[in-house]
């Protein structure tokens, strides 16, 4: 799941071409510990419909809290 959101995000020219899993990984994982309202700053934007559209396409959802 996480490859595909990679690989996704890389093809749509919204993240590096050097972006890798563990890079996602590592920014998936400070957003799902941060406080509620707390901004969590990550490679990609949260609020383009094109970065969801890849998160949602490989299983990969983050609720706004």
């Amino acid at each position: 799941m996480r490859r595909g959101a990679v690989d996704c995000l890389k093809r749509a020219g919204l993240v590096p071409k050097s972006y890798t899993v563990e890079q996602y990984e590592k920014e998936a994982n400070a957003m799902g510990h941060a406080a509620p309202g707390e901004t969590v700053n990550t490679t990609y934007d949260m609020k383009k419909p094109e970065v969801l559209a890849c998160l949602a396409a490989n299983g990969n959802v983050f609720m706004d809290r």
